[in-house]
């Protein structure tokens, strides 16, 4: 190979790793932790006056929700408020630059953002535990055949988990309590494809053999992507060698694509098992259903 090609290739490489490199977290956690508490709600990402929002597109958590610290720091005890406040500020230190990519991006606008984070006392705010962004189609680079191959089978997966995801949002739901705190009812409501609009018991039940059969397929789907997302770095050895065989600066460049890969690939598997959790329970809601 001549000396221009390997820099050209060693430039690719490099531009690859910034794509893939992307930041997508406001605070270092897990994907697949899914602590009591924590929620995952998809949407946009603006700016206005008052801060960065998430304009959600999740049925169950619809509106308009502010980034921001969510403790408590007035609590009564000076240790919880101090450290409450710590983490308060750590977070809008971080919003600060998820601000600045807002302020860069098309129309000031980030698309189809999922925010892992949680409630607290102050209304109308969501504290971000990660921001996941959406993965982009890799650039095969020819540094190794069988690395651009597994990262072009991943990015195939992850298009396969956002259909399973639209089709495993057929029917949500939620628990209402009522004004004088006595009672708990449940709302249903419809695809996110169809407005989110809430759903009746009478209507349910006419389209119940419809639900069921979509859930259906959607399990199925999650169970054989649970299964191609294990075994998608089955090729980890020819990609070593591959790898080992470059140049030092090419070696750096496809070593950090492995470890892309690793990472996308545990990105997907916390994917699927929550979208499979998120069926099971919609087929409980659909088998109460029956019942009634």
């Amino acid at each position: 190979m001549k000396p221009k090609q390997i820099i050209m290739n060693t430039i690719f490489s490099c531009m690859l790793l910034l794509i893939f490199s992307n930041p997508v977290s406001l605070l270092a956690a897990d994907d697949t932790d899914d602590a009591a508490g924590v929620v995952f709600i998809e949407g946009t990402l603006k700016i206005d006056d008052q801060g960065v929002y998430l304009e959600s597109t999740d049925c169950l958590y619809q509106g308009k929700y502010y980034l921001g610290g969510v403790l408590d720091e007035n609590t009564g005890d000076k240790k919880v408020d101090k450290a409450n406040k710590k983490s308060n500020k750590q977070v809008a230190k971080q919003i600060k630059k998820t601000a600045s990519k807002i302020g860069k991006a098309e129309n000031k606008t980030l698309t189809n953002q999922e925010i892992k984070g949680f409630f607290g006392a102050r209304e109308g705010y969501l504290s971000p535990v990660k921001v996941i962004s959406p993965m982009f189609e890799p650039i095969a680079t020819g540094l190794s055949p069988a690395c651009d191959l597994t990262l072009g089978a991943i990015y195939l997966l992850y298009l396969e988990t956002q259909r399973i995801k639209a089709l495993s949002r057929v029917i949500s739901s939620k628990s209402v309590t009522s004004e004088d705190k006595m009672e708990e009812s449940l709302k249903f409501y419809d695809s996110p494809q169809n407005g989110c609009k809430e759903i009746g018991m009478d209507e349910l039940k006419i389209k119940s053999a419809d639900i069921k059969s979509v859930l259906k397929e959607a399990n199925a789907a999650v169970a054989l992507n649970l299964v191609a997302i294990g075994a998608v770095l089955v090729n980890m050895p020819t990609i070593k060698a591959e790898i080992n065989a470059a140049s030092p600066l090419q070696k750096m460049a496809g070593m950090a694509s492995i470890a892309q890969a690793v990472a996308f690939q545990a990105r997907l598997l916390g994917d699927n098992k929550r979208l499979q959790d998120r069926i099971k329970e919609a087929e409980g809601i659909m088998e109460m259903v029956d019942k009634l």
